[in-house]
């Protein structure tokens, strides 16, 4: 090959890999259920989903979960939301965190929440917001989890 054709060919898969690395591609999963006790279930665009141990999680989806369950989520930059039992949320919004899609938003429909959010040498990553505004909640609404 002459080097006209290996730039070309350089030049493509260059474009192909900063496609596959692009915002949206990176939105299609925003976490990953990586535990689940009890019963729950994931509502995706008015279908159910039936939830394991590395379901992966979308913007949008609805998770409830039953009486004595609970459903734990972590996300790419290490932070981690337990949806306790009898409680309903919708992961509403999301960010980037070093090239990775994270939820930055929970709408939180009636139960407890509990968010874990890292830092770095005392300051936060990012921000998790807990839209509480339709439930009866300890403190304001919306509250946020640094």
């Amino acid at each position: 090959m002459n080097t006209a054709r290996l730039s070309i060919v350089a030049v493509i898969v260059a474009l192909v890999a900063a496609f596959a690395a692009s915002p949206a591609h990176a939105l299609d999963s925003v976490g990953t259920i990586t535990q689940i006790q009890g019963t729950a279930t994931l509502d995706r665009g008015g279908t159910s989903i039936p939830i394991t141990n590395d379901t992966p999680v979308m913007l949008h989806d609805k998770i409830t979960t039953g009486p004595n369950s609970l459903v734990g989520i972590y996300f790419a930059d290490g932070s981690t939301l337990s949806i306790t039992s009898s409680t309903s949320v919708e992961l509403a919004d999301s960010t980037m965190v070093n090239g990775n899609a994270v939820v930055s938003k929970v709408k939180l429909f009636g139960g407890i929440v509990h968010a874990n959010v890292p830092d770095k040498q005392g300051v936060p990553t990012r921000r998790l917001e807990i839209d509480s505004t339709n439930t009866h909640a300890l403190g304001p609404a919306p509250s946020y989890v640094p």
